[in-house]
């Protein structure tokens, strides 16, 4: 699998996992819980996945607030 599409199916994991997390608890999960639902080592990774999902507006995120994502449009 190529790079890329690698990237697009974490970022997409990360995604559902944000949404299915939010529909369960009724709030977003932190990063750290991020990584284990996602299974990647670093928090980095997700913060760049996270930082991508705001940018494309699928997610929407408070600036340096804990659970503070919320679903976008998507």
């Amino acid at each position: 699998m190529k790079r890329l599409d690698k990237e697009l199916v974490t970022r997409e994991k990360v995604f559902t996992e944000i949404k299915g997390y939010i529909d369960e608890f009724g709030i977003s999960p932190t990063v750290r819980e991020l990584v284990k639902l996602v299974g990647v080592k670093s928090p980095a990774t997700i913060q760049r996945h996270i930082d991508g999902l705001v940018e494309s507006g699928k997610i929407i995120r408070e600036s340096n607030k804990p659970r503070t994502i919320r679903i976008g449009r998507i």
